[in-house]
């Protein structure tokens, strides 16, 4: 005997399995959002991490260390910089305080030297200090499983960028590259005012748009031109490229600093200081 199925009820299964079938697509494209967004967050602190390492490199005394709570900035703050004091081969030694009232370097100046003698001072270990820049980012979690704690704090800190008024300090801030080779860097300066002297890339046919003018001026930390990009075409997306580009401090300076950007892959942006 046939088994016949009405029709009404045909129609209910395909239904159900149209609305199953959405439903697990809706959530693959949502687990792929999800995905996107974490990689895209962990290559950007990654980046910032090879600067803060790059900076750690360059530490000297009267550098700033900026701290951030590893849980976020929505929670009871106890620290959030400490003043260089004292720099061995092995440990560094600094005065941690809570300062709230803007970024700029001379505000952070004038209000430690009102506070320097009421501060405690704390000595670490250059590897504290690494394993406080916090290289473990997880999603949903973020930072949670690590930090350093400072002086009777139960807060735990990651080592978020060391400020000093005296070199260049760039970060990398976002890039986007479409289908056509179309490519953006946007980046901001957060040290001195600099120049940039030159910048080339690795493929032949990339092109930038920008006609620089040599030496190209970058505001310092907090100027209306501390802030840059590099824009330009034939960026091609199947194959790894990086562009790199010279700084100085001053145009009749002879010390340089040489930053490169890479495009590794889908994901993968490496910006660092290589000398």
């Amino acid at each position: 005997m046939k088994l016949t199925i009405p029709k009404v009820y045909r129609f209910l299964i395909v239904t159900v399995i149209l609305i199953i079938l959405c439903l697990v697509l809706s959530q693959t494209e949502s687990f792929k959002e999800h995905y996107r967004a974490y990689k895209w967050e962990a290559n950007r602190l990654s980046n910032h991490n090879l600067q803060v390492y790059s900076e750690l490199k360059d530490l000297d005394k009267n550098d700033y260390i900026k701290f951030e709570n590893v849980e976020g900035f929505n929670v009871n703050k106890t620290y959030n910089y400490a003043r260089v004091v004292r720099i061995t081969k092995d440990s560094v030694s600094i005065k941690p305080f809570l300062f709230m009232n803007g970024t700029k370097l001379k505000d952070i100046d004038n209000y430690y030297d009102r506070e320097k003698d009421n501060l405690k001072e704390i000595t670490l270990s250059f590897d504290d200090l690494k394993y406080g820049i916090c290289d473990s980012y997880l999603p949903f979690i973020g930072f949670k499983f690590c930090g350093l704690q400072l002086l009777d704090s139960e807060e735990k800190l990651r080592l978020s960028s060391i400020n000093n008024s005296n070199e260049p300090i760039i970060r990398f801030s976002d890039m986007d590259i479409n289908e056509s080779g179309k490519f953006y860097i946007s980046m901001y300066n957060v040290g001195q005012e600099i120049y940039m002297q030159n910048i080339k890339a690795s493929q032949d046919s990339i092109r930038f748009f920008q006609k620089f003018k040599f030496p190209y001026l970058i505001g310092k930390k907090d100027s209306r031109n501390s802030h840059f990009a590099v824009a330009g075409v034939g960026w091609n997306q199947s194959e790894d490229a990086e562009i790199e580009f010279t700084v100085v401090t001053d145009t009749l300076s002879t010390k340089f600093y040489r930053y490169r950007l890479s495009a590794l892959g889908e994901f993968t942006r490496k910006f660092e200081r290589i000398n």
